[in-house]
């Protein structure tokens, strides 16, 4: 038995916001993390907000 994939499609949130919208609060959020969490969470965030910038 074989499947087909024949469309894939995205729906976001009414909810979603940016990732610049987003970047003030990681302060916050990652408060009583390790440290190199937090630097890890706000480096792929920087990179998602490059990817987004690139792709728009």
């Amino acid at each position: 038995m074989s499947v087909k994939i024949t469309a894939v499609s995205k729906a976001l949130p009414p909810y979603t916001r940016s990732t610049e919208e987003i970047m003030p609060f990681l302060d916050i959020w990652l408060s009583g993390q390790e440290d190199r969490f937090a630097r890890k969470v706000k480096k792929s965030l920087r990179m998602q907000l490059l990817t987004d910038a690139t792709l728009s």
